[in-house]
Formats: structure tokens, sequence, C-alpha cells
């Protein structure tokens, strides 16, 4: 991040070769190229090479991780400060920090990879990073060998506050590459990261409806927001797709009732039950599910998960039905905890009873 060009000797071939990086080379290289750069740093800055066994292939191999993916270019932050890329829920991730224009560490930060200039820093004596700085081991992503920095929480906030307006503009183009369905994992993803306000905010047709007699499709927040003013009863259910969540619906529901109803039906697994907990509330309950506010519900088992899909519904069923979102939240829950579905049915102007 010099201003200035720098002439260097880079043995390539078996020869010496003299190259010049110039000022800025990092704002217009491909995103490809700089994740290579940042993800091969270390070895080049302590060895002056890269190591011929180092890979440089972050990808799954799950082949339904292609949805959690960005399709085509990934969003990006360019600024005076650095060039920050969201690399989605299925890739590298790490943040070149630099000081006065000089490479310092790679900073562990999940799914968001490129590199930023932090100013005038006081460095260990190895100068390999910050004072002060906590250290830990790298995710699956890196070699277990190479140790980085956790990302101070100031920075982990400018950064994620950077980006989320040129990820929120690339979800937006999100169904133009089809298939919405298959990627609730990555909006969930992208709601754990940047907030739930990143689907409420957006144009994205992402959220399930089923219609009576059973026509499903996806619409938007305004869409939603439209037919939830002329609905007087709706359910919610998460962790099973349309098929499903008729199914289940049907365990609590009278078909009669059913039939007059719509379904907001996430995919996504927005809870996610240990098996102690679930041992634990079977024996307690002595059945396959537990019932009461939401808050309570969340109380009782140690999800890994927490809520995000579900919120941004709340947010739209709230503004329709001009009610508080915690009036929502503390109505009847149902939590299916062998299955993680959490489900409740709301009744407009009356206390709901799932």
């Amino acid at each position: 991040m010099l201003a200035i060009p720098i002439n260097i000797h880079v043995l390539r071939e078996g020869h010496y070769k003299n190259s010049t990086i110039a000022p800025g080379w990092w704002r217009s290289v491909p995103q490809e190229e700089l994740k290579a750069f940042i993800s091969n740093w270390r070895s080049i800055a302590h060895r002056g090479y890269v190591q011929p066994n180092q890979s440089r292939n972050f990808r799954s191999s799950d082949p339904d991780s292609d949805f959690n993916r960005w399709p085509g270019t990934l969003p990006e932050c360019l600024s005076e400060w650095g060039r920050v890329v969201d690399n989605g829920a299925d890739g590298f991730g790490g943040i070149l920090r630099c000081s006065q224009g000089i490479g310092i560490d790679v900073l562990h930060m999940n799914h968001q990879f490129g590199l930023i200039e932090s100013g005038v820093l006081t460095l260990t004596s190895s100068r390999e990073t910050v004072l002060g700085d906590a250290r830990e081991k790298a995710d699956d992503h890196f070699r277990a060998h190479h140790i980085f920095a956790s990302v101070p929480t100031e920075l982990a906030e400018r950064i994620t506050t950077s980006l989320r307006p040129y990820v929120t503009a690339k979800l937006n183009d999100l169904e133009n590459a089809g298939m919405i369905p298959a990627r609730f994992v990555f909006l969930r993803h992208l709601a754990m990261v940047y907030g739930e306000q990143i689907l409420i905010e957006g144009d994205l047709k992402w959220v399930p409806v089923l219609e009576p007699p059973g026509n499903f499709r996806h619409v938007s927040n305004l869409e939603l927001l439209s037919i939830l003013q002329e609905e007087h009863k709706v359910i919610l259910m998460a962790g099973v797709g349309p098929a499903g969540a008729y199914k289940f619906a049907n365990r609590r529901f009278e078909i009669r009732e059913l039939s007059k109803t719509i379904i907001l039906a996430c995919s996504a697994d927005e809870i996610d039950v240990p098996y102690e907990d679930q041992k634990q509330l079977e024996h307690e309950e002595g059945n396959d599910f537990i019932e009461g506010s939401l808050p309570s519900i969340l109380e009782r088992v140690s999800s890994r998960k927490k809520p995000v899909i579900i919120p941004a519904f709340l947010h739209i069923l709230a503004q329709a039905w001009q009610v508080s979102e915690s009036t929502l939240s503390n109505s009847n829950w149902i939590l299916y905890y062998k299955n993680n579905i959490l489900m409740t049915r709301f009744v407009k102007g009356s206390t709901t009873k799932a």
C-alpha cells in the first residue's frame, strides 16, 4: 500500500528476475489474484516464495456448496483504507493488515478477504503482529501450522459496515441466478454476518409463501407486506420446506383451517437442538415437542444457531398488522426438537395460541 514503486528480485524458473510492484496494485487486480496473494502472503513474507505444497483451493467439495457462494463477481468495497471482499458462506477468509504500507499479519475473518491500512501500530519485536493482540489458530480453511491474529471488534464492525451496501446490492440480483429455495442456508449466513436488516431492506423475492390450496411462490418484502395486510391468519415455520410444512402444520391444525391459512416456510434450520437436550426434553415432556413463548423456548435448548430469518418475518408481520414484534415473539410457539422445526400460528387481533 506504499505510494512509491518497489523494485524486487523474484526467483522464477531457477533465475532471479527484476519485477516492479506498482503503487495501488491491489486496487485493480482480479479478485482471485488478490485472494491468492493473501492466502500465500505468510509464505512469501517469511520465505520469499510460495511453498510448492501450499494449497490455494479453499472451496468445499460438497456439490451443494455452489448455492453457498455468490454467482459471478463477489461484492466488494474499495476505499482509501483498503479493499475488502465478501466471499460468501463457503470460501476463504483473511484480512491482510498493513501499517504505513507494510504488511504485518493476516487477520482471521470468516468468509471475507482483503487488505487494509491500519496506520501507525505498535508491533511486537518479531514485527509479525500488533502488540497486545490475541492469537488464535486458523479454522479448517487454513493450514494447521498457521497462526493468525484475531480481528479486533471495532475493525470487524468497520469491515462489515463497509461491505453491507455492496452485499445488499448483490443480494437484490440473486434471483437472476435462480434457485432461491436452495440458497436459504446462504441467506441465513448473510443475515448472521450483516444482520437480518439485509433481508428486510432488500428487494429480493426471497420470502417463501404457501397459499391455499397449495400454491407456492417467493415474494419480496413489499409484496409480503401487502399480502399480510389482507390476511387474518398466518402460520410461520422454520426448518422445513413447503411440502413438509403442510405435513407438520396438519399435526396441529385442522385441514379445514389450513385450507384458509397462508404458511411462511423457511427451509433452513433456525435452531439446532443438541442430542443431549433432545433426550432431556423427551424425558421431561414425554413427547417430541415443547411449546411456549419464543424466548422461553430458546432458553430451554442450547442451540448453536441463532434465529435470523424468523426475526425478519416478525418484523414484516408486525408492520403489516400494526403490532409489536415482542407481542408476536411472546405468543405461543412450538418446537419439534427432534426435527429442529419451529412453528407458530398468528391470528390478527387476538392472542396467538398455537
